[in-house]
């Protein structure tokens, strides 16, 4: 896969997926697969509902770490 088709395929998961959630696709033992950074165990939950198991020919993993130190960089 060339850079500009994963680009492509990363900006549509923000877009189809959720905005608030980090992206990125890896070669897996299982093939191309997507993975989904959500913030929360909330999130990560909505987020399993929604996303199918192949989403564009890839598999897709929910992860999300409990011990993550959330801090924003307002403006």
């Amino acid at each position: 896969m060339n850079q500009e088709t994963k680009e492509e395929l990363l900006l549509r998961a923000i877009v189809e997926i959720d905005s608030e959630c980090a992206y990125y696709i890896k070669q897996g033992g299982l093939g191309r697969t997507l993975y989904v950074d959500a913030i929360t165990d909330k999130k990560a939950s909505d987020v399993r509902k929604k996303l199918p198991i192949m989403w564009n020919n890839m598999y897709t993993v929910v992860l999300y770490d409990t011990n993550r130190e959330i801090i924003w960089a307002g403006v």
